[in-house]
């Protein structure tokens, strides 16, 4: 299994096809979401798509370094261990905020950035529901946590699931990338993580690589945010995932693959 070092972290990657280079984030608990959801395997038919565990996630070994500003230069360590100059970065949810700060300092480096289901603060709801989730995750066994997630606060992100393209699928992939983590080391990562109530708005202005921001059509939490940071991007793109909320890539894999083809393929 393929790891690098940065930081005091051993961080794990999958590395999948071959073509332009594409380093792919996940979201909050969701290590393994660009493979388990299969848009790895697809999209690594016409690229290289890398994707990795942040940390306090899967299989990566790390206890400290869960700020955004960790996480992103963790991106840019992976693109050198890889001998990258350039490549395509996409991520969703965290991954998606993540992904939103490495490209505000270094867009130079980016032949393009797709960010899903996301804000640009890094805590996009107010501080007490962060550490009451925190909380709760500490306490869960990490084969309980996909259901003690969908009955809690949190629940939201997964109403839309028992509409999805492939709703059977969808629980089974979700259910076995949950219980890919450490419920305590994810605690952590929560706590040090949601910090910042900040939208970056000045800084979103320096982002000059093609952007597309998308989102699911009934993904709330993040439908009026995705909106105002095109307004923010020079040049972004906006684009709608039709009949999915949040777990884009689970709730309707083709829609997905289709979406980020299309736009990486244009900037060939």
């Amino acid at each position: 299994m393929p790891f690098f070092t940065h930081g005091g972290a051993d961080i794990f990657y999958e590395d999948v096809g071959d073509g332009p280079l594409v380093i792919a984030a996940h979201g909050m608990m969701s290590p393994g979401y660009w493979t388990i959801s299969g848009v790895s395997g697809v999209l690594g038919l016409g690229y290289r798509v890398v994707s990795f565990d942040f940390r306090g996630h899967g299989r990566t070994r790390a206890t400290s370094g869960f700020d955004v500003e960790t996480l992103a230069s963790d991106i840019g360590a992976l693109a050198g261990h890889l001998g990258a100059d350039k490549f395509h970065l996409v991520g969703h949810g965290t991954g998606g905020i993540v992904a939103l700060r490495y490209a505000m300092g270094h867009s130079d480096r980016l032949h393009s950035l797709i960010a899903m289901d996301c804000a640009s603060a890094t805590a996009p709801m107010p501080p007490e529901h962060f550490e009451n989730q925190a909380r709760a995750i500490g306490q869960t066994l990490a084969d309980d946590m996909y259901r003690s997630m969908r009955a809690s606060e949190a629940g939201f992100f997964f109403a839309s699931l028992d509409e999805a393209h492939v709703p059977s699928s969808a629980d089974y992939m979700i259910t076995r990338m949950f219980a890919g983590n450490d419920p305590a080391m994810l605690a952590e990562f929560m706590r040090g993580f949601f910090a910042d109530p900040s939208p970056q708005d000045e800084r979103l202005a320096d982002i000059a690589c093609p952007t597309l921001c998308a989102v699911g059509e009934h993904d709330m939490a993040f439908r009026e945010t995705m909106t105002r940071m095109v307004g923010a991007i020079p040049g972004a793109e906006l684009a709608v995932l039709k009949g999915v909320g949040h777990m884009t890539a689970f709730e309707n894999p083709q829609q997905t693959i289709d979406l980020l083809r299309e736009f990486l393929d244009r900037q060939k």
